[in-house]
């Protein structure tokens, strides 16, 4: 797993999550760099909306950056140029490995979305181009369209729509990378006890997730990394970390191999976290 391993960002601002928002932390951005440069962990997940980029463009010297944006409803050629500026500095100095589009309900159009692919390519040497999804109705939808380099989704214990009909299988096979995100399902999983300000239709299936680690004597990390780490076809995990204790925590945990089926929930709106609040 630990070749795996995209350091996500997203929570350096302290305001990702709906448990880093009741935390605020200052997070060693240069010790954690500096550890996964020493380790040869080479890939960020970024965007220049996550925290406030002044005076720390040369941390990310020397890591393959995937970058995302967001694109607006009539996105154009110009709207990219104006997205790579903000953050231009940081470009510069920077390998961008890939360009990930963050929203793809925007992308309705054919001809726009491939000529937007190939400037992008062309004109700012950008080998890959991503989309970030929730789920996979919406990577068939993006598929007639266009082919993306890399997807990135949600999966973990509870949301494992993407292992169903053997999906991952099919897009690995045409030479897609894939890259899983939210494998603690935003720390949730992680949790001691249930947050009482949080999606009360959830509880029963966390409940029964305690009750599971509880049946095989694992801890939720460990159950956690052991899920993901089954999974052969991933490219790419990426984890949000605030500290070094908790990575090496991950890096350490005992990885089984179980069978997680059973932990599976099938409505989407319960654990997709856009709904929780």
């Amino acid at each position: 797993m630990k070749k795996k391993i995209i350091l996500g960002t997203a929570n350096f601002s302290g305001n990702y999550g709906i448990f880093n928002k009741q935390l605020k932390k200052k997070i060693d951005i240069k010790k954690i760099l500096k550890f996964f440069h020493k380790n040869k962990l080479r890939k960020i997940d970024f965007s220049p909306h996550y925290f406030n980029l002044k005076n720390k463009e040369k941390f990310f010297k020397n890591f393959q950056i995937i970058y995302k944006i967001t694109l607006k409803k009539n996105f154009t050629i110009s709207q990219i140029d104006n997205e790579m500026e903000i953050s231009k500095k940081f470009i510069r100095k920077n390998k961008i490995y890939c360009l990930m589009f963050h929203n793809t309900e925007v992308i309705r159009d054919k001809k726009r979305i491939v000529n937007l692919v190939y400037y992008i390519k062309k004109t700012f040497k950008i080998k890959k181009i991503g989309i970030s999804v929730y789920n996979p109705a919406e990577v068939n939808k993006i598929m007639k369209f266009f082919k993306p380099d890399i997807i990135q989704f949600p999966i973990n214990v509870f949301d494992q729509s993407f292992l169903k009909k053997n999906f991952l299988s099919k897009l690995s096979g045409q030479n897609i990378e894939l890259h899983a995100r939210s494998i603690f399902l935003q720390g949730l999983l992680l949790q001691k006890n249930y947050p009482p300000f949080m999606h009360k239709e959830l509880k029963n299936h966390w409940n029964f997730w305690n009750n599971w680690l509880l049946e095989k004597n694992l801890s939720p990390l460990d159950a956690c990394v052991s899920f993901i780490s089954n999974i052969k076809q991933l490219n790419g995990i990426i984890i949000g970390i605030e500290t070094l204790k908790q990575l090496n925590f991950i890096l350490n945990s005992k990885k089984k191999k179980l069978n997680f089926n059973k932990l599976a929930i099938n409505k989407k709106k319960i654990i997709n976290p856009q709904n929780w609040l």
